[in-house]
Parts: C-alpha cells; sequence; structure tokens
C-alpha cells in the first residue's frame, strides 16, 4: 500500500509512548513546513509477509525495495511507515521486539544508503489484550 499525502508531522517517540500505550512513532528528520511524502505499510510491502514478524533473523527486503526508497531520499520526498502491530497488543512480543526489527530494517536501508524519515505503528485491535483492545482511529486504515 502507498499513500501520497500532504504532509509529515511527526511527534517525538518518548511524548506519544507516554500518551499512549498503543502508539509508537520514529522519526530521522523533522520539518519545519509540511511536506509532500510517501507512506508504506512495513509488512508485505517492504518486508516479506512473515505472521508476527518479531525477530530481525526474520526480516527479508522485498525486491526493488531498496531502490524504490533510495530514488525518493535523493529526490527529498519523506518516507514514513505505517504499520499495525497487533502481535504487540495480543501480548505476542512486546515494543522492545518491533524496534528490533525496525532497527534491523533501517540498518539493512543504511548499508545501501537508504533511509526511513519516520515510522509510525499502532498496536490497538478489537483482540487484544486490554486497554488495546479496541478499534483505534490510528489503526489502519482508520483517519487517525
Amino acid at each position: 500500500m502507498v499513500i501520497c499525502c500532504a504532509s509529515v508531522g511527526i511527534r517525538s517517540e518518548a511524548a506519544i509512548a507516554v500518551a499512549d500505550p498503543g502508539i509508537r512513532a520514529f522519526y530521522r528528520h523533522r520539518r519545519a513546513h509540511p511536506t509532500p511524502a510517501v507512506f508504506l505499510d512495513r509488512d508485505g510491502v517492504l518486508v516479506e509477509e512473515i505472521n508476527y514478524l518479531h525477530r530481525p533473523a526474520d526480516v527479508r527486503l522485498l525486491a526493488g525495495v531498496v531502490e524504490t526508497i533510495r530514488s525518493w531520499n535523493r529526490r527529498d520526498i519523506p518516507v514514513v511507515v505505517v504499520t499495525n502491530q497487533a502481535g504487540v497488543g495480543r501480548g505476542y512480543y512486546g515494543w522492545p521486539d518491533f524496534m528490533a526489527v525496525q532497527g534491523h530494517i533501517e540498518s539493512l536501508l543504511q548499508r545501501h544508503d537508504a533511509w526511513l524519515d519516520g515510522t509510525w505503528a499502532c498496536a490497538y485491535h478489537p483482540d487484544a489484550l486490554p486497554p488495546l483492545n479496541k478499534q483505534h482511529p490510528f489503526r489502519k486504515p482508520g483517519p487517525g
């Protein structure tokens, strides 16, 4: 899934983590003004689809991902990942596992002079453990 959006505005990860246990956001660059951006799903778009991916060793970038992201980077188009993480919500793995996987993805991209400008992750899911067991507007395809 690729969604073009009119602007990118990302708060710090720490502020979101404190305010909402079901959301995590990480960013590389802050932008003073809104800018067009590319928003991508993670699983099945950037990496092979693996149910509840939570181990860095299981990460496999899909063909063409590095080249495509690098081309957007070179044109100064922010690249943002937006991913539902029901596995966190269901207690199958935690935010540290998610962060390890995401860090590995970033390191694979960086080896080829490519990067992600931001990552937004949502652990809310109707079948999650409380307090994350609800349909939250931040969960894709919601408007949040």
